[in-house]
């Protein structure tokens, strides 16, 4: 089961990693021309949406990654004080 969210999660990083890169080129080339834009942000963009639907997923199975870790941490030192007494 770890190991599974663990190649979710180094898949949807790859992905995140490519649309971050892939909205930043496309808009600087989008904007070159509008220096009023800040942030060179638009809400309606598809690319836009799918890097938030990738970060959310990705914090997500973070969590879900850690609070697994975090049983197998505990289900070990358990099994260690049992065989200890």
């Amino acid at each position: 089961m770890y190991n599974f969210f663990l190649l979710i999660f180094l898949v949807v990083s790859l992905f995140l990693i490519t649309c971050i890169i892939i909205q930043q080129n496309s808009n600087n080339i989008l904007n070159k021309n509008n220096t009023n834009n800040f942030l060179c942000f638009n809400n309606n963009n598809f690319i836009t949406k799918l890097t938030m639907f990738f970060a959310c997923i990705f914090f997500i199975i973070s969590l879900l990654l850690c609070n697994l870790s975090n049983r197998d941490t505990d289900n070990i030192y358990l099994l260690k004080n049992n065989i200890n007494k």
